[in-house]
This record gives C-alpha cells, structure tokens and sequence, in this order.
C-alpha cells in the first residue's frame, strides 16, 4: 500500500511473522489458485514452482505436493546461486563456503563438487516431494553479475 506521503507500506507487516511452516500455509495455496486460473486457459500448460535459493531462506523447505492438490504438471523452478559469492560479492571458485552447513571448502574440484551436490539437491526435490516426480527447471541459477566489483554491461 501507499501511504499519505507516497511511500510504501506494508498492510500487514506481521503476516508471515509466525511459527507455521511458509510452504504448506503460503507456498501450497498460492500455487494452487494460480494453476487453476492457467487451467482456464489451457489444463496441459506446466506450472513452474519456484522457491527461494538454497540458503537464502534455510527454514522453507520444497512442500508435499500430492495428486489431491491438482497441480497437473509441475516444475521445480528452484533458484540456485553461489551463495557465498552472491552475498559477498566476490566469486570464490579456489575456495567457497557451503551455506547449507557452513563448511568452508578448499579447492577448485571441492567447491565444484560443492555445487554439483546443491544443484542435485534441487533436482532429488522433485523426486522426493512431488508425487511422481517432476522435471526440475533451475529458475535462476549462477554467480550475481556485480561479483569482484565488476558490473554487467550491455554496452
């Protein structure tokens, strides 16, 4: 919302400041709505579902998608990131640390193995929590464009 000066404002800044899990309270129903209104248009469109990288937001987790919650032909469209590198703003491929554990690792083929275990992670996600399996689509994925002080430029 906008208030009187023009700026913004929340309408309800402690909505998600609670102790229910965000992905089955929010994530779940939001989802749902949206593919029933791309339903109208076309049942056989993919309904790309998208969560916050990995650790970037540790506590929310990919939810139980089952049959009963009519979400025909998911994608997990997870986010994956450096995120070492996206919150320091310095790529790091000779030595990183892992954001899920906190573990620092130490060499070219242990920071890539590194990111072949997170990026496998997302995939094992469509496995393990969308009933039958999906394809999995990384929605975003990379280093940030401004790593090492250098900007993207489009010249």
């Amino acid at each position: 919302d906008i208030d009187e000066s023009g700026s913004p404002r929340l309408k309800k800044p402690t909505y998600f400041a609670n102790d229910k899990d965000w992905s089955s309270t929010y994530f779940i129903p939001f989802a749902k709505k949206y593919a029933e209104m791309m339903y109208k248009i076309d049942r056989e469109w993919h309904v790309y579902l998208e969560l916050p990288p990995i650790g970037v937001a540790p506590d929310i987790k990919f939810p139980k998608i089952t049959k009963t919650d009519k979400i025909q032909n998911p994608v997990n469209a997870t986010h994956w990131y450096d995120g070492f590198s996206l919150f320091s703003g310095n790529l790091q491929i000779n030595w990183n640390v892992d954001v899920d554990t906190a573990i620092p690792k130490f060499g070219n083929l242990c920071v890539r193995s590194m990111f072949k275990r997170q990026i496998g992670a997302i995939r094992q996600e469509s496995e393990d929590y969308i009933e039958g399996g999906a394809p999995t689509l990384i929605g975003e994925f990379g280093i940030p464009f401004n790593a090492n002080g250098s900007q993207f430029d489009t010249g």
